[in-house]
């Protein structure tokens, strides 16, 4: 089992994981991993893409290379996210992809954190959450070769910026789509207290999504590190991106893993019946039934307004 750490997850934002990919699957992970890049690329990753990313690892899965999918549920990644939101009644794997290296060199991409105001609320608020009921979703980048371009602010899921990050960050125009060319200088820049995640080969970082991080460079060097992130049900704060129940991999997963995915299923639809019942009393202009109904939804007193 690998050891975690909890109080620093929440104090730093971050834990760097080793070996977490046992030595002896290695090899098979990086075959299956190569067969996703070519069903995803057939005609090679294309020139002018300087992040080409697999974007749904789902739909590039069979009984060939379902043993990716497979080694999500394992207790080293599966098994971590739970300890790290162990006030869930279920954790599962819900966005999965993979990071490729483009052909030509890029450059680092932009300093930023995995929230997007306009649809997610502000971030103090989504701090304050996080701080009093335990995060909702975790990222995890897992390598199968080394990877070290990943950078973090320790802390920095805890406040918001500082005005030194300010001036550097607002230097750089920057969008939330993935079309977006890098650009600006001040983005090959480290924050400030910035650190490198020196992942090897088999190692993961898994962080909170308010948690400031940065690629610093896109370039040829050989890059498969699968970004994996995992969403909590049944916790005292309400996850706000959804679930894509009834995976069409499920069928290629071992009856343990597919067990628990028709857990969460279950559990997301009780949460879609939850959203409902907070919109119908909405829409009736019930007080007390919205007040009730949005309690259920998000149990935890801090933050509930957050879950509109």
């Amino acid at each position: 089992m690998i050891e975690i750490d909890l109080e620093k997850f929440m104090t730093d934002g971050y834990l760097i994981l080793r070996e977490v990919i046992p030595p002896d699957q290695l090899d098979s992970l990086r075959e299956s991993a190569e067969e996703m890049v070519r069903r995803n690329f057939p005609d090679g990753i294309p020139e002018g893409s300087f992040a080409p990313w697999v974007m749904n690892l789902g739909s590039v899965t069979d009984e060939q290379n379902a043993d990716v999918i497979e080694f999500l549920m394992h207790e080293n990644m599966l098994g971590v996210a739970e300890r790290v939101m162990p006030d869930a009644k279920a954790v599962a794997p819900a966005g999965m992809f993979l990071m490729c290296n483009p052909v030509e060199d890029y450059g680092p991409w932009f300093w930023h954190r995995d929230i997007d105001p306009e649809t997610k609320g502000p971030l103090e608020g989504l701090q304050e959450d996080m701080l009093a009921n335990g995060p909702v979703y975790v990222h995890f980048n897992l390598a199968l070769y080394d990877d070290d371009i990943f950078w973090v602010v320790p802390g920095s899921h805890r406040r918001v910026n500082t005005d030194e990050e300010n001036r550097q960050l607002l230097s750089v125009r920057h969008g939330y789509g993935n079309g977006q060319q890098p650009n600006g200088e001040q983005r090959h820049t480290p924050l400030p207290n910035s650190v490198r995640a020196d992942l090897k080969a088999g190692d993961a970082i898994v962080n909170h999504l308010e948690l400031l991080h940065w690629a610093s460079c896109y370039g040829p060097k050989l890059r498969r590190t699968f970004h994996i992130g995992y969403r909590s049900f049944g916790g005292p704060a309400f996850f706000y991106e959804g679930y894509s129940p009834v995976p069409p991999y499920g069928k290629y997963l071992s009856p343990s893993s597919q067990a628990l995915l028709a857990c969460c299923n279950n559990l997301y639809a009780d949460e879609l019946d939850q959203i409902e019942a907070v919109m119908r009393a909405v829409q009736q202009r019930d007080k007390a039934a919205f007040a009730s109904t949005l309690a259920a939804l998000h149990p935890g007193e801090t933050g509930r307004f957050l879950a509109l």
